[in-house]
């Protein structure tokens, strides 16, 4: 409590008196004559920045579940390295121990019975010497493995006291040679058997039940957040005190995230061939002149902000953007097929993405990964009463699985 109230004292301080509005209202209001940017547009008493706030929350939460379906790292020999996590079904949740070790194990396989297995693990399951038999190995630290290895023998696969899994690592007396040393069912990197001998290749699996296991697809990628609006319609962020002449002044205004992605398109053949979302994968943004560069390193996964189906045409452009590449203008986005169309929705129409509700169902079953229960349902109630449905009761048959999810549970 006490460093929030700091927090709270700090922006109460030291905060300008700031408001934002739309470049369009801003324009109005010159229109209209008035002067006074205290009399317009909305004031910002909380940053989306403050951690703890309404805003920090949802957007950092977004941002992890667009991390978390895979990520795609570059290691140091440039070899791509991925990262996937795969949420089971309800009924494969707690799963028992028995029905782990016929998923994943942890030890070698008998040459005898398995060779193919034996070789896979051999070649590429198996932690290479570290400790005593190799302190200058590139995992030591302080005398230590950082990745804890070799790990102790255990007879059979439990749960320790803080609920973290512990493979079965017995100690059967099959070992492989590696660098001279000898390794046994400590130093095996836990795989599936299955995977592992049909791709040839380095393929870690692991129960993640605890918060350390999914760490690997939070340390390496970046969220870029991607900004998107109608023409005229971008969000402006100025000190009250200033004239309105001097804020539309500004030479950044129109220069922003999106409207430089439409110009990277115009000059550089390659970059259309990535959507919006997609653009950060290869494409950095420079944060002080907002252009986009090419990538030479890291990673980054691209999100683009929601767009509530209440918003309108900002609702069916942001569909747009997620299926099109290569766009070059405002104009460009609703040219579908080379057919110029007057709203985006009539763009949507003509790309087939409204058929059979399709974009009702998209979004709630994107909303869903982030939204809980309880807005799940307002959200399906201002999708009945604001947007064009055309099969009702459809959309409920097609989704009432996740809308009702948490009922069970409340009860």
């Amino acid at each position: 409590m006490a460093i929030e109230e700091e927090r709270f004292r700090y922006i109460c301080k030291n905060q300008q008196k700031l408001r934002s509005d739309l470049y369009g209202g801003l324009m109005d209001a010159i229109v209209r004559g008035d002067s006074d940017c205290s009399m317009v547009g909305k004031t910002i008493i909380l940053p989306s920045s403050h951690t703890g706030g309404p805003r920090y929350r949802a957007q950092n939460y977004q941002d992890s579940m667009a991390i978390c379906i895979y990520t795609i790292e570059f290691q140091k020999r440039g070899l791509p390295h991925d990262h996937i996590l795969f949420f089971l079904h309800e009924t494969q949740k707690n799963p028992t121990t028995d029905h782990i070790n016929r998923v994943i194990s942890a030890e070698i396989p008998d040459y005898r019975a398995y060779p193919d297995g034996y070789n896979a693990v051999k070649n590429f399951m198996m932690h290479r010497p570290s400790g005593e038999q190799n302190p200058s190995c590139p995992c030591m630290k302080q005398g230590k493995c950082t990745k804890y290895f070799p790990k102790k023998y255990n007879d059979r696969t439990n749960f320790d006291s803080d609920g973290f899994l512990i493979y079965m690592r017995r100690k059967t007396g099959i070992e492989v040679k590696k660098n001279r040393a000898s390794l046994d069912n400590r130093n095996v990197v836990p795989y599936n058997r299955d995977l592992l001998v049909q791709f040839d290749a380095y393929i870690n699996v692991e129960v993640c039940n605890y918060a350390r296991s999914v760490k690997y697809l939070f340390k390496k990628p970046a969220v870029e957040r991607l900004p998107f609006h109608l023409q005229g319609k971008n969000t402006i962020i100025f000190d009250e005190s200033m004239p309105i002449e001097s804020v539309i002044s500004r030479h950044d205004l129109e220069k922003i995230e999106f409207t430089e992605w439409f110009k990277a398109n115009k000059e550089y053949p390659d970059a259309r061939e990535l959507t919006y979302s997609d653009f950060p994968t290869c494409w950095v943004r420079n944060g002080s002149d907002k252009k986009w560069t090419r990538r030479k390193k890291g990673h980054a996964v691209g999100r683009i902000y929601f767009a509530h189906p209440g918003s309108g045409e900002r609702f069916y452009m942001r569909m747009l953007l997620n299926f099109v590449k290569g766009y070059t203008s405002f104009e460009s986005i609703r040219r579908i097929n080379g057919v110029d169309h007057k709203t985006y929705r009539e763009g949507c129409y003509a790309l087939g993405l409204l058929d059979d509700d399709k974009e009702w169902n998209d979004c709630l079953s994107e909303a869903a990964h982030w939204a809980s229960g309880n807005e799940l349902r307002h959200f399906f109630v201002t999708v009945l009463m604001n947007c064009q449905v055309s099969a009702t009761r459809k959309l409920w048959e097609n989704n009432y699985g996740i809308l009702s999810k948490d009922i069970t549970h409340i009860q």
